[in-house]
């Protein structure tokens, strides 16, 4: 995906992200970790949700695309990896995927952007998740419309 192919989808524009971005992913992610969950186990930490994305913007092994529309509406991001049981099997796991509510149309045409980018990065498979806290039939039921499965549930607790 480089920007000369960034594509327009709904009045907006679904591009890589890069270092400019990271105010509005900062604005984003803190938005999506209030409605994760996540809050009943730790603290949200904006300096470490910096570095994060700024380690992944940069890096060779990790996504991050962006709809844009005035400003960045909306993120993705994943990182991608030799599978555990098959290094030469090349997997992603999504790590974020947030659009701000008044921007939701949007949401399909930024997954796409994101499935596309991680098979650029050699990837062969694609986890994504379902958060509890945000509405895990609707968004399992859009992730099997577009051909994934059900793999796993995953449960975590403060220990």
């Amino acid at each position: 995906f480089s920007k000369e192919k960034a594509s327009r989808r709904l009045h907006h524009l679904i591009r890589p992200a890069d270092l400019k971005d990271v105010p509005e992913l900062l604005r984003m992610g803190e938005r999506f970790f209030a409605a994760s969950g996540y809050g009943d186990l730790i603290s949200f930490d904006r300096e470490s949700l910096d570095r994060t994305l700024r380690l992944m913007i940069s890096g060779e092994d990790s996504v991050v695309v962006v709809a844009e529309k005035e400003k960045v509406v909306g993120m993705a991001g994943a990182l991608v990896y030799g599978f555990y049981f098959n290094l030469k099997h090349r997997t992603s796991q999504e790590t974020f995927w947030w659009v701000d509510p008044e921007h939701r149309g949007i949401g399909s045409a930024l997954f796409d952007a994101l499935v596309s980018e991680v098979k650029k990065r050699g990837a062969q498979s694609l986890s994504m998740i379902a958060l509890e806290s945000l509405s895990p039939e609707r968004v399992g039921a859009f992730y099997q419309s577009r051909g994934f499965k059900p793999s796993d549930r995953s449960f975590i607790r403060r220990i």
